[in-house]
């Protein structure tokens, strides 16, 4: 995890949300934060495409959830992306 950002955090989003949500909440914080169309310097978009990269992959976004876990000390809960990947693919682990 880089530093103390949350990715969800600057997102906006449940760490449960679905991609399509990701995507959605990134073009609409992409919009309000594009320094083309405000007075704010690149970092907050900057921030923005971190967390979007981060959790718009599948496996990265896994990685990072187990990541965030461990260093915040909570529990991922039941029905989490993984768990939802998993029976996708049949149940089949690909740790």
């Amino acid at each position: 995890m880089a530093g103390s950002r949350d990715a969800y955090k600057v997102l906006q989003i449940d760490p449960s949300a679905l991609p399509e949500v990701v995507e959605a909440a990134y073009r609409a914080l992409a919009r309000l934060r594009h320094p083309d169309r405000n007075d704010l310097s690149g970092e907050a978009m900057a921030e923005l495409n971190w967390a979007y990269s981060t959790l718009r992959d599948p496996e990265r976004r896994i990685q990072y959830d187990e990541t965030r876990t461990a260093a915040v000390a909570v529990s991922v809960p039941e029905g989490s992306l993984r768990d939802r990947m998993e029976a996708a693919r049949g149940g089949e682990s690909q740790a």
